[in-house]
């Protein structure tokens, strides 16, 4: 499992909504993004997302990955460890 990909995968998904928007987003089928999005949720053992028929969304449990993974903020910083610290407001 390359971790890059899978983050990559599981970002698209949660900013479009979409299997198949995150798929043309990245230029993979929604059959690899959906692959990669559920090896992750395997490793992690946590459910990532819910599915319904229409929509894709991320569950609350991890709305605190998203919210560095997606969308880093200016107060974000790294430090001499390479590990991130701020804070953030939900």
């Amino acid at each position: 499992m390359d971790r890059i990909d899978t983050m990559k995968a599981l970002t698209a998904v949660v900013q479009e909504g979409s299997f198949t928007k995150a798929a043309d987003k990245l230029g993979l089928s929604s059959q690899l993004v959906s692959k990669y999005v559920s090896q992750l949720e395997e490793h992690l053992k946590v459910r990532l997302l819910n599915r319904t028929t229409r929509r894709v969304c991320l569950r609350s449990a991890p709305l605190c990955l998203s919210a560095f993974i997606i969308c880093p903020a200016p107060w974000c910083s790294f430090n001499s460890n390479t590990r991130m610290s701020g804070w953030i407001s939900l």
